[in-house]
């Protein structure tokens, strides 16, 4: 399982869980809310049209 940051074009970001790249567009594409700031009052869809970057974390660091 690999971990990957989410960042939105409106400037919020989320990190996701997924096996592979294909799975998690997958994951993206099938409506799924993750975004929640400090205190979890804003959600926001995330979906392959607001997506900015999308960043492979690895365990010393994030990959680009």
């Amino acid at each position: 399982m690999k971990t990957y940051f989410i960042k939105l074009k409106s400037g919020l970001s989320s990190k996701l869980n997924a096996e592979d790249e294909k799975s998690l567009r997958l994951k993206i594409n099938s409506g799924h809310y993750g975004i929640l700031p400090v205190r979890g009052q804003v959600r926001e869809l995330i979906t392959t049209e607001n997506v900015a970057e999308i960043v492979e974390v690895e365990d010393q660091g994030i990959k680009k």
